[in-house]
């Protein structure tokens, strides 16, 4: 099983915004991730950003796939996990 823990934040008054993740592979590997969330994106975008980011890489990254029996995904945003659950409810896309 592979982990990963994921934080954003956003500070208007510094103007930087941006968020992160940071995997750990079943082999002990580590992959750590930032992204951009843009100069306008809020605390909310930058949380959400990151938790989606870990899904893409987790879809995509040949070591995830070929080595893990799934992905647990710790995060300090609650309402950025409900978002999500909430739209892979409504969306074909998820």
């Amino acid at each position: 099983m592979a982990f990963t823990y994921t934080d954003g934040s956003s500070d208007k008054f510094l103007n930087r915004r941006g968020a992160g993740d940071f995997f750990t592979y079943p082999d002990r590997k580590i992959h750590k991730n930032r992204i951009n969330t843009g100069m306008t994106a809020f605390n909310f975008t930058s949380e959400s950003s990151a938790i989606r980011e870990v899904f893409t890489i987790y879809l995509t990254d040949l070591l995830m796939v070929d080595s893990t029996e799934g992905l647990k995904v710790f995060s300090d945003s609650n309402s950025a996990i409900q978002a999500i659950k909430k739209e892979k409810l409504t969306s074909p896309l998820l």
